[in-house]
């Protein structure tokens, strides 16, 4: 049987499952598109599925704020939907998912393929967890999933993150330096 660990412990024992489990570009798919070893039609299969989940994903945020019961983190989730559904916070412009069909229009796809496409099912679920883990379940687990499964995936994404976590579980943040 394991004991509970100390709050910092905890931190640091989930931020280094995190990284040790990161696929996001980690993953082959992304060593070969990095590469340059996907031809044209495989680079537009990846561009349609990843464009069906990116569309997906400022739902996902839309509902963890619709049952966030912490206001701080409320204005960060509302920040977080404006810089997916605007671009604007960051400066390219434009929404997310609008960034992922100029991808695909620049494979040669039009953007009805984009937008029509079908999810494969490793997609669909995705999609689906997103829902799931949103919708119907509670909010510290939605941001578990959400923050530290989904966007923790990608570098540095992560960090903003854990602080909500950690801050409704009375675990105190590591210092942003760490």
């Amino acid at each position: 049987m394991s004991e509970a660990l100390a709050p910092e412990a905890f931190i640091q024992d989930l931020e280094a499952r995190i990284q040790a489990r990161r696929t996001f570009g980690g993953h082959p798919l992304w060593h070969e598109i990095a590469n340059g070893k996907l031809d044209r039609d495989q680079l537009k299969r990846f561009a349609v599925q990843f464009f069906l989940q990116v569309r997906e994903f400022p739902r996902a945020v839309s509902a963890m704020h619709a049952n966030c019961p912490f206001p701080e983190e409320r204005m960060e989730l509302a920040e977080n939907i404006y810089e997916e559904e605007t671009g604007r916070i960051s400066g390219c412009n434009q929404p997310h998912p609008e960034l992922f069909i100029r991808f695909g229009e620049a494979l040669g796809l039009e953007r009805a393929e984009m937008t029509e496409g079908q999810p494969l099912p490793a997609t669909r679920a995705l999609i689906d967890w997103f829902e799931l883990s949103t919708k119907q379940r509670s909010f510290i687990e939605a941001a578990a999933a959400i923050n530290l499964a989904a966007e923790g995936q990608v570098p540095g994404a992560d960090r903003k993150s854990t602080r909500l976590n950690s801050s409704h579980s009375s675990v105190s943040r590591m210092p942003s330096s760490a």
